[in-house]
């Protein structure tokens, strides 16, 4: 009797698996849904955060801490992750994944070791450099900052871990898990707010940074280990591909050391205005950042891995090299266009929105009418930016696909000429709104300026879907907006009052008039189309199988 060949059942693991890695659109869906989860978290971490502090000196030296710790993460690491790691990691896999394992050993080993003696050297000049980092801040403030400059040092070595924990699987196409991983990071962090601060303050919710930035790259581990990774140093026979990353990496730190010196600036003109006022920033940042986290990142990290090796197959197909370069083109627009059709219209709606989601969101506990008015006014001014800020993730990540990261770092280096200045002259005017102003002028200058870079460097982009969903994204945008402010402010003859049960029901009800009329504008125009999602880069996107697990 023949054997008969008994199947194994696919487990749902599998089958989420082969979803995720079957084209890009369902790994921008994937990717979509594990950030909104984990932004929404991020989102109740600073509710809890002012609802328990408020617009404190408290709060605004733990928002100080995270500068210089960011600022070793950003430049040294993740300047590595953004600028070269798909790329050489894409080439390096090409060859098999056993190579492709050894290099990604050598990074963790080369990463934690320098992380490491930052965190030494941190840890030995924390009172200089919080003195450096924040000069308007009382005494007492400053020694607060110096204890949690020491603390934090431990999160961008965790961090460094878990991002190239990521970005590996992102490889692989397995998006979900390490989209999900933020998650636990900003669950550490309301552990931190919600049970630790009680007893210790401050240095609780510090701790739950630490715990979080653990739990980020733990939680991949088990998926990572699950497609082959193991440990193994041999970093001279990486050594060739590991100086190419590091060559790749020079001109994108020195942009994100410009990127820095914002934030640093930020920090010092904060120290230098009323109290809270750093605080008052960082609530705004995160409510605007959340459509650019959920949107535009979303589709950048499915986009970005197809991009390098795309670029790598134009390069290197002699008989199909315009036909490769047309779709690594015809990537590029297909996810501007969708980007702007989301992102224009977001921008909008948090215009006509801000009063009702700082009051909904942030006015409870110790965060008083006044700090909500402020934060109101930074909202609005913010909203303004985010077009810009997520057409700008993608066009940087557009640059690095073809290996150049000297454009980026030059754009960069020319909008600081106009946001140093202009940040100083309106925060002196207008307070924590006109800080922001000059850094969302710098953001429209930067996107705008790299963008007449790409078209110079390919004239033959169309860029047909970009324009039809920018000029169609600001219709749709416009007419939801004012509708739905006309509703929200209308409702005030039947709903008066400023208590968070009739704020809550204005709001409510012109949301839903709003979206109602954003959906019949979409539906009309046809532009915001997941399934569609660069649909002319499935083709390349199945070809793509030398790269996959």
């Amino acid at each position: 009797m023949e054997a008969r060949n008994i199947e194994r059942p696919v487990s749902w693991r599998e089958r989420f698996g082969a979803f995720e890695r079957r084209s890009l659109a369902s790994g921008a869906l994937v990717v979509g849904g594990a950030t909104i989860l984990g932004s929404a978290l991020g989102i109740l971490k600073n509710i809890l955060l002012a609802s328990r502090f408020g617009a404190s000196a408290e709060l605004d030296v733990y928002f100080a801490a995270f500068r210089i710790p960011d600022f070793l993460y950003s430049v040294f690491i993740f300047s590595t992750l953004s600028a070269s790691f798909f790329p050489v990691f894409s080439r390096v896999l090409a060859a098999g994944k056993e190579q492709a394992w050894k290099l990604l050993s050598a990074l963790i080993a080369l990463f934690s070791l320098f992380l490491g003696i930052g965190a030494i050297a941190v840890f030995l000049s924390s009172a200089r450099l919080a003195a450096l980092l924040a000069p308007g801040f009382s005494p007492p403030q400053l020694d607060l900052l110096s204890s949690l400059l020491r603390v934090l040092m431990l999160q961008p070595i965790l961090m460094a871990l878990a991002n190239l924990f990521a970005d590996a699987l992102q490889s692989f196409k397995r998006f979900f898990i390490s989209t999900l991983a933020p998650v636990f990071y900003n669950g550490g962090i309301i552990v931190g707010v919600l049970w630790f601060s009680q007893r210790v303050g401050i240095y609780g919710v510090v701790w739950g940074v630490v715990l979080g930035s653990g739990l980020y790259a733990l939680i991949q581990v088990p998926t990572l280990r699950g497609i082959g990774f193991r440990f193994s140093l041999s970093f001279k026979e990486m050594w060739n591909d590991v100086k190419d990353m590091l060559l790749l990496m020079i001109p994108r730190s020195f942009t994100l050391v410009a990127n820095n010196a914002v934030l640093f600036w930020v920090t010092m003109l904060s120290s230098l205005l009323p109290i809270g006022s750093l605080s008052v920033y960082s609530l705004a940042d995160s409510f605007q950042a959340l459509p650019q986290t959920v949107i535009a990142l979303s589709f950048v990290t499915v986009a970005f891995p197809q991009l390098a090796q795309q670029w790598i197959k134009s390069r290197s197909a002699e008989e199909h090299r315009e036909t490769e370069r047309a779709r690594f083109l015809s990537l590029f627009d297909a996810a501007a266009g969708q980007i702007m059709a989301w992102l224009v219209p977001s921008a909008l709606l948090f215009v006509a929105f801000a009063d009702p989601i700082v009051r909904i969101f942030l006015g409870h506990g110790n965060f008083n009418v006044a700090d909500q008015r402020v934060a109101i006014a930074a909202l609005m001014v913010f909203a303004l930016g985010i077009p810009a800020q997520g057409l700008l993730m993608l066009l940087i990540r557009t640059f690095f696909a073809t290996e150049d990261t000297k454009q980026p770092l030059f754009a960069t280096l020319l909008s600081l000429l106009i946001v140093f200045p202009a940040m100083w002259l309106f925060a002196t005017r207008w307070g924590v709104a006109g800080l922001i102003a000059g850094i969302v002028l710098g953001a429209w200058f930067n996107c705008l300026y790299l963008l007449r870079l790409f078209r110079r460097r390919f004239p033959d982009a169309k860029l047909r879907r970009f324009s039809y969903g920018t000029s169609r994204g600001f219709a749709i945008g416009v007419i939801s907006a004012v509708i739905g402010a006309a509703a929200y402010f209308g409702t005030q003859i039947v709903i008066p009052g400023s208590a968070f049960g009739a704020v809550f029901a204005r709001a409510a009800f012109a949301g839903a008039v709003s979206l109602l009329t954003l959906g019949v504008c979409v539906f009309v125009y046809k532009i915001i189309d997941l399934s569609k999602f660069l649909e002319r880069a499935e083709s390349s996107d199945s070809r793509a199988s030398d790269f996959e697990a």
